[in-house]
């Protein structure tokens, strides 16, 4: 195999292995069969392996839709009840905020779900000094009108300042006021052309939600088969070694597309096990097209960075050097697994590979499939974990 192909054909084989029995929705049986697949291919290489099961929704836009409903349904009894709005509003701006910043998971309690899983793979040496997890997703998107190239490219155009929750959450605050300010007798055209124009946002939202629900799976190649089969060839690559030095994780989470159900479950329900200060999080999400860029902040709302910022300023580090020459920071509108680490103060970096116009090749997108990915970005983005590996070893 020859130098520049010998991540490549590997990550190719793994993507092409994961999508061959179809979409993986989260929470379907196509998502099981993909975690059996990463199970069964870590277990031949002597990892300790186990299956996290958790409940979870199959869709974050339920959680949207929710409190979006329930605002509109206060900014109609604002010329009934003004305060009676005001709460229910207040409330439904609350729920959005919590789950659009993945700090309070107020509205998902509200839906019985059904049972994703995480896979771990696990490599203990006798006295580790560290301790890495590799991670992607199981699970692929639904597609929808809001991730069409066009809208796409509208959304993302310009500096990244907010993200996409932004608006709706705005439009709750501000008929918040307007509730208030009926409350106290207010009233007049330019309190009911507010009115009008938040309840539209409201509305559109509303719809955009509906349709991406009922919108058909993609076959999530780059997104992210590649990213799970980034982890499964560093687990190739490492247990050759069997590093003294490493306490190692793969792990492939389940149900991300719905606003990180298995990184949540396992942070929540495993990461008192981990000690923040020596524990460092790379998560791969897309890497099979495009040019690579490190996360460095996320966003719902307001961009967020990770509170321990060692991953950032090593992936700045890297690439400044000639062999990593173009890798830069990126600030996504949306949110990776390593969130749920970052959150919690955990070391922790998420790699992603986009287009010219900053979208990833096929985001979100029924052409988001095997024969569709050039993996033009890929050997970069290994030989880049590689690096990441080898300076948190320095």
């Amino acid at each position: 195999m020859s130098e520049d192909t010998q991540f490549t054909n590997r990550i190719k084989h793994h993507v092409e292995e994961i999508c061959k029995h179809g979409p993986r929705l989260a929470c379907s049986p196509e998502e099981e069969t993909a975690a059996n697949y990463m199970k069964n291919q870590m277990e031949e290489l002597g990892l300790d392996v186990k299956i996290q099961r958790f409940r979870t929704s199959t869709t974050f836009g339920a959680y949207v839709l929710l409190p979006v409903l329930f605002a509109l349904a206060g900014t109609m009894l604002i010329p009934y009840c003004p305060f009676g709005a005001m709460v229910i509003i207040l409330l439904s701006a609350i729920g959005l905020w919590g789950e659009a910043s993945a700090k309070r998971h107020y509205i998902r309690r509200f839906f019985p779900g059904k049972i994703s899983q995480n896979v771990i793979g696990h490599y203990k040496p006798e006295n580790p000094k560290q301790t890495i997890i590799f991670s992607g997703h199981l699970d692929s998107a639904q597609a929808g009108l809001m991730f069409s190239s066009r809208v796409a490219e509208l959304a993302t155009g310009g500096p990244k300042v907010v993200g996409p929750l932004f608006l709706p959450l705005t439009a709750m605050v501000v008929l918040m006021f307007v509730a208030i300010i009926s409350w106290f007798g207010g009233s007049g055209f330019l309190i009911n052309f507010i009115d009008w124009i938040g309840a539209i946002v409201l509305v559109l939202t509303a719809l955009m939600m509906i349709q991406w629900m009922r919108s058909p799976t993609v076959p999530g190649a780059n997104d992210n088969a590649s990213g799970i089969a980034s982890a499964l060839v560093m687990a190739e690559t490492l247990m050759a070694e069997k590093p003294e030095d490493l306490e190692l994780y793969f792990i492939g989470f389940g149900a991300e597309e719905n606003h990180l159900g298995g990184s949540r479950s396992f942070v929540h329900e495993l990461g008192h096990n981990f000690d923040p200060e020596s524990t460092y999080v790379i998560n791969v999400d897309g890497i099979a097209a495009g040019k690579l860029k490190y996360v460095s902040h996320e966003m719902m709302i307001l961009p967020y960075a990770y509170e321990d910022q060692e991953l950032i300023v090593m992936a700045r580090s890297l690439s400044r050097s000639d062999q990593f020459d173009g890798v830069i920071p990126a600030i996504i509108e949306g949110h990776t697994d390593a969130l749920s680490f970052g959150l919690k103060g955990f070391k922790a970096i998420s790699l992603i590979c986009t287009e010219d116009n900053g979208i990833p090749l096929n985001y979100h997108q029924t052409g988001d499939a095997p024969e569709n990915m050039p993996y033009d970005g890929t050997e970069k983005s290994m030989q880049f974990v590689e690096s990441l590996v080898a300076a948190i070893r320095a």
